[in-house]
């Protein structure tokens, strides 16, 4: 990921074509691959990414989460509301499970860094205000409430 740190897009691109060509099976790389996608605006690309890690994960998985975001991000950034609120609602309830087992049942807490939980935090942050604005145009009332 640094060679798009530093604003190499194109090579950072084509190291994860040439990753996920050799670690076919790895949805964390798919996602990574998708988000430098999705960052660049090349939402075809992202979503062939985030669709493919789906196919590994399932989309009831723990480890679907991140892979439904983007997908709603993407689809708010495509016009298609109501299929994004879907997928960020999905995304959100998998995110607060995972939440749940590291934090209350104390499963893997451990093994979960402190940048890892930021970025979780993050995450579960930039969906709940995505839900909220998109509540309104499709006629729904807020389901978080941001305080």
């Amino acid at each position: 990921e640094s060679a798009f740190v530093i604003k190499r897009d194109e090579e950072a691109l084509s190291l994860y074509s040439t990753m996920v060509t050799q670690v076919p099976n790895s949805y964390p790389l798919r996602n990574h691959a998708g988000r430098s996608y999705y960052l660049l605006s090349k939402y075809e690309e992202a979503l062939n990414m985030f669709t493919a890690s789906l196919d590994i994960t399932g989309r009831e998985a723990l480890q679907a989460r991140t892979a439904l975001m983007y997908i709603g991000f993407v689809q708010i950034d495509t016009d298609q509301p109501e299929l994004a609120y879907n997928n960020l609602v999905t995304s959100l309830d998998l995110y607060l499970q995972a939440r749940h087992i590291l934090e209350v049942e104390g499963k893997g807490f451990s093994t979960v860094d402190e940048s890892s939980r930021e970025q979780e935090n993050n995450d579960i942050l930039s969906i709940s205000i995505a839900l909220n604005n998109l509540a309104p145009e499709l006629g729904k009332e807020p389901p978080v409430k941001i305080e």
